[in-house]
């Protein structure tokens, strides 16, 4: 009997399949059983940054959608009416000349050569590629949004016709491509500060941030009678990543990048800011047209996104000295 005993445990144990580790290690394992993780930190990690971006998206909307009345109170109230989509024909205004949707376009193509000069290398160039293809997808937004607004300000020309879906598509893509440049945005300075050591802020943090911002305007909460103050509310909505990177510009890149590069990356991204009172009161306070007042806005937003390629351009060679800098100590 022992001697048949002995022979059924060893039959038991070679049935046993052997591994020096993972799930038959711990499934077999004389002692007791480990819990098995299911889960992986690095994503729970992403997800709550993406959280914290929807949150802080959320309190920005609300703050672009009150600051016109506060900074302009008495023309805001007249200039800045909801429309979440509907336009009525007494408030609702919307200019098709040439002036606008001509400085539209040049400004669109402006902004693919700017992209083009940026990523300029990104292939060949490992060390700043990151930087340069998030720098080239905030300028291709630029782009998009002022070809879509330029064919809008061309093409629908009567009030019905902006009541239209497509019209509605079309602005969607011309105010939502400006919410999704703010992400873009908060994703270069994070590149900056993960490759010059500064206070670094993941980068699912800005996806959450824009992608709620986009969802907002998607559903009509910065729609307006006058469809270009979308466009203002949208860019106030990039404050926190602006924020973000004039303070590594100005506090943490003193040693690593030079002045004029810090300050012309500074100017580019605050010169959009005088913007927002100045539509209200020319509106409001002078006797310009619409087709003026356009044209000088998208003469101002030129200089401005132009100044922010360059300088996002300079902080990509930063990178790539820096890298060859340190490599040349360790030889």
């Amino acid at each position: 009997m022992c001697l048949a005993e002995s022979r059924q445990r060893k039959l038991e144990d070679n049935d046993v399949p052997k591994s020096n580790g993972g799930l038959t290690s711990a499934l077999f394992s004389s002692g007791p059983l480990k819990p098995i993780k299911v889960y992986d930190t690095s994503v729970l990690k992403c997800l709550a940054a993406a959280m914290l971006g929807c949150i802080l998206s959320f309190g920005t909307t609300i703050f672009s959608l009150h600051l016109p009345h506060v900074l302009t109170p008495s023309a805001a109230k007249d200039i800045y009416l909801p429309a979440f989509w509907s336009y009525d024909p007494s408030a609702s205004h919307f200019d098709n000349s040439a002036w606008t949707y001509g400085t539209d376009y040049t400004l669109m193509i402006v902004m693919l050569i700017v992209s083009r000069l940026v990523i300029h290398n990104a292939t060949n160039d490992g060390d700043s590629r990151r930087l340069r293809l998030r720098a080239a997808c905030l300028l291709n937004c630029y782009a998009i949004s002022v070809a879509a607004g330029g064919y809008a300000h061309h093409f629908f020309l009567t009030l019905e016709s902006r009541n239209s879906l497509i019209f509605r598509l079309l602005w969607t893509i011309c105010v939502g491509t400006v919410t999704a440049a703010g992400g873009f945005m908060g994703a270069c300075a994070s590149e900056i500060a993960r490759k010059f050591n500064g206070p670094y802020v993941p980068e699912w943090f800005w996806i959450g941030f824009g992608g709620f911002t986009t969802a907002v305007c998607i559903w009509g909460f910065m729609s307006f009678q006058r469809p270009a103050c979308d466009i203002f509310i949208a860019g106030i909505t990039q404050f926190p990543p602006t924020a973000y990177l004039c303070y590594l510009s100005v506090m943490k890149l003193g040693e690593r990048i030079p002045l004029n590069h810090r300050w012309m990356c500074v100017l580019g991204f605050l010169l959009n800011a005088p913007l927002l009172p100045l539509y209200s009161l020319l509106l409001k306070y002078t006797d310009w047209s619409l087709a003026q007042v356009n044209t000088l806005l998208h003469c101002w937003l030129c200089i401005s996104w132009t100044i922010q390629g360059f300088a996002l351009k300079h902080y990509a060679n930063a990178i790539v000295e820096s890298n060859s800098m340190e490599k040349r100590k360790q030889m």
